[in-house]
């Protein structure tokens, strides 16, 4: 705990003697330019309540911004209105981010149903992941069912594949 302590110590000490800017010159001056009149966007609301009240200012897309303009939404997103996540500084991307949470749980959910639901039940695996049988049921879909057993036609012969594949008769 103390070695932890003399450390803080020594880089708050260290911050306070430093000659040297703790920013780029460019990020403060930009930030300097780009800052509104206005204070910060909430000064004493939590990430969640400044996204929600900017909603309306955050545009759909930046598709068709110059490169400058998009700088610009980003520098403004961050010093004026006080968002913390670039993930969602447009509608767009925020979908995306809140989308693909929803999209990761249903895949998980319908990959891992035979686990916890099928299999635990019936004490049988569901038909369709089932080895008995299916190469009746690839037939019944209409499948050329080629290797039924699960092995290759010609032993090793998938490890070197030849790359001339003509008979010397064809040739």
């Amino acid at each position: 705990y103390q070695r932890r302590v003399r450390g803080l110590c020594t880089l708050l000490w260290n911050m306070l003697r430093r000659t040297t800017p703790a920013v780029s010159f460019t990020a403060s001056h930009r930030a300097l330019m780009l800052r509104s009149n206005k204070p910060l966007l909430g000064h004493e609301m939590n990430s969640t309540e400044r996204y929600k009240a900017a909603w309306d200012e955050i545009p759909l897309h930046t598709i068709n911004w110059s490169r400058a303009e998009v700088f610009q939404w980003y520098w403004r997103c961050t010093y004026d209105l006080g968002l913390r996540d670039p993930a969602k500084f447009t509608k767009v991307r925020a979908m995306q981010t809140y989308g693909f949470g929803v999209f990761f749980i249903l895949a998980s959910f319908e990959l891992m149903y035979p686990n916890f639901y099928y299999i635990p039940m019936y004490q049988v695996m569901p038909e369709y992941i089932q080895r008995e049988g299916s190469e009746a049921r690839g037939k019944a879909w209409g499948i050329d069912v080629i290797a039924p057993d699960g092995k290759f036609l010609k032993p090793y012969f998938h490890v070197s594949p030849p790359m001339f594949t003509m008979k010397l008769e064809d040739l």
